[in-house]
């Protein structure tokens, strides 16, 4: 459990959350910017159904956008930050080479990200908006991408962060915290990941959700 705590405190400064357990909102500053994402998506109402591929370009927003979800492989993620990737073990050094004498994440491990944020493949850490955006993130390792129940929290790195509503001051509230729950995974591969995830903790938005992550580049 130790390990898996520094693993998410990791995750938790590369991402720019707020911690790395659930924490009672913050202010947070509105933007001004226009959300706005490419691609297409089968939108369902219900904020739990099955939604596949990122969100279609959406103007002048402020707010959640349709729920989405995308899957690329940890290498492809690291290049698009520099190089910046995440660090396992003792010391949290946060380049994912394993420095600190931990357990070095490997290149073939997948990223998942489930998002009502302006977040797509091209800008996987795109800042959220304030209105009651979140973004659910998992790291599945090669040797857990079949099909099958999984923790969320000690063998996914369950990570969840949010904004809440838009304030009269022009502010909002935001947060992050570990996610720990079940992630039931049916489908596991580079092209898709399917599943659903249960039994969850996010204290400002309802985790429990159906997802279809298509591969990035799909």
């Amino acid at each position: 459990m130790a390990s898996e705590r520094r693993a998410s405190l990791a995750l938790a400064s590369l991402l720019g959350l707020a911690c790395a357990v659930p924490t009672s909102l913050g202010e947070l500053p509105t933007s001004g910017t226009t959300a706005s994402t490419q691609g297409t998506t089968d939108v369902d109402t219900d904020p739990g159904a099955t939604t596949i591929g990122p969100p279609a370009e959406t103007e002048g927003m402020v707010g959640p956008l349709p729920m989405h979800a995308w899957t690329m492989r940890y290498d492809a993620w690291v290049a698009l930050d520099g190089g910046t990737g995440l660090d396992s073990g003792d010391g949290g050094g946060g380049t994912g080479g394993g420095t600190g004498g931990g357990t070095e994440i490997s290149p073939d491990a997948l990223v998942v990200q489930i998002s009502t944020a302006p977040d797509d493949c091209s800008d996987p850490r795109a800042p959220m908006e304030c209105g009651n955006q979140w973004v659910i993130f998992m790291l599945i390792p090669p040797e857990l991408q079949a099909p099958g129940s999984y923790d969320l929290f000690t063998q996914l790195s369950g990570f969840f962060s949010e904004t809440g509503p838009v304030e009269e001051s022009g502010s909002c509230s935001g947060g992050a915290g570990t996610l720990v729950g079940t992630a039931e995974l049916t489908a596991v591969s580079e092209q898709e990941v399917r599943g659903r995830l249960s039994m969850t903790d996010a204290f400002g938005f309802d985790a429990n959700v159906e997802f279809v992550a298509l591969g990035c580049g799909v």
